[in-house]
């Protein structure tokens, strides 16, 4: 019920809660409960929600609990992956039933970048009605997915600590978390010596290069684009959004809508030029997640706009490392939110390609990054 929906999400702020609101999971998980919890970001202790009803939350922040909205007796619902309103399926129909907020059509309420034309109001009724489709088959089919390498943390091993680069019994020796602890000597943000590790890499069996006029989109998923609190996954696509970032302000907005995607494509390639879009994430995607149909359907408006699109996200043995090789050696790479993003960027840059587009990066203390993110 609504008093029970809007008690969860004052209660479950660090976490996803399930459909009832009965139990506020750890936001790692994706997915509160239900089949496969255990594998998922953060295993049975944060993920599977049985043991959850014996430990009553404390206070907002409180994860790992059941709720104060729950009722005695009463069992978690996993029919859903959260019980935010984004994760709720709208009927088809007119626009605020397609998982649009009303008057959206007339703009975005943040506006968009300068220069980018926001949606036509039929390629609007499109993307929402992809959003709901992609969103409603993959709840159907149960759609799950774990990272070959989870938990894996390369950005943040080469922007925070080595401590984060883990051993080689984890990761393996050939890892690029463990070549840059081997060789950037305890520095953090040692671009130089992430490219010069990366041409041991040349010829190897998974490292690929891009076409040398070809653009690389750069899609975060997982928990940063699922538990984004700026609405629907159509709105999302059609405006943009913040990623779940705790109070990072320098990627606010870093969530970049089609539209801006599009003309970023437009501005740099020529007509039917090719665009991949390669998704990643380090943490496990639950079923009806947004990351599925924010993926699916940015590769149909891409293709619908004439460019030779692929996408490359999903699949199982998918290897970051490989990614990372691929993106940082694109001529013209688009960046988004994160560490592992933000560091693609970084050596596409030293390596004579171009970022197109609005660059995300970390502030220092005392400064602003207003220069980074504003729209």
């Amino acid at each position: 019920d609504k008093g029970k929906k809007a008690c969860a999400s004052r209660f479950c702020l660090g976490g996803v809660a399930d459909l009832n609101g009965t139990v506020c999971c750890s936001a790692e998980c994706g997915v509160c409960g239900g089949s496969g919890c255990s594998r998922r970001s953060g295993g049975s202790a944060q993920c599977c929600a049985t043991n959850l009803m014996k430990n009553k939350c404390k206070g907002p922040k409180s994860v790992e609990c059941a709720l104060p909205c729950a009722r005695q007796g009463e069992q978690p619902n996993f029919a859903s992956p959260a019980s935010r309103p984004a994760a709720v399926l709208p009927k088809t129909g007119s626009a605020d039933t397609l998982g649009l907020a009303p008057g959206l059509a007339s703009g975005c309420p943040r506006g968009l970048p300068s220069g980018v034309r926001p949606l036509p109001a039929q390629e609007l009724e499109k993307v929402a009605t992809c959003a709901r489709a992609e969103q409603a088959e993959s709840l159907k089919r149960g759609e799950e997915y774990s990272p070959d390498m989870l938990h894996y943390r390369f950005g943040d091993c080469v922007k925070a600590s080595v401590a984060f680069c883990r051993s080689k019994e984890k990761w393996g020796s050939t890892s690029f978390a463990v070549q840059y602890k081997n060789r950037a000597n305890g520095t953090k943000n040692n671009y130089a010596a992430i490219s010069e590790f990366m041409k041991d890499y040349r010829d190897k069996p998974g490292f690929h290069l891009p076409e040398p006029d070809a653009l690389v989109v750069h899609l975060r998923l997982g928990d940063r684009i699922d538990l984004s609190k700026s609405g629907t996954v159509a709105e999302i696509l059609a405006c943009g959004g913040d990623p779940l970032h705790g109070k990072d302000t320098e990627y606010l907005n870093s969530i970049k809508s089609a539209p801006e995607l599009l003309a970023e494509a437009q501005q740099n390639l020529r007509p039917g030029g090719k665009v991949y879009l390669i998704g990643g994430s380090h943490m496990h995607i639950g079923p009806g997640a947004n990351s599925w149909p924010y993926a699916r359907c940015l590769l149909s408006m891409f293709q619908r706009a004439g460019f030779d699109t692929t996408l490359r996200a999903f699949e199982k043995r998918s290897k970051p490392d490989e990614d990372f090789y691929f993106m940082a050696n694109a001529r013209f790479f688009s960046m988004s939110s994160g560490a592992f993003s933000r560091i693609t960027g970084k050596v596409v840059e030293l390596q004579g390609g171009r970022v197109v587009g609005r660059k995300f990066d970390f502030c220092e203390p005392g400064s602003t990054c207003g220069s980074y993110n504003q729209v």
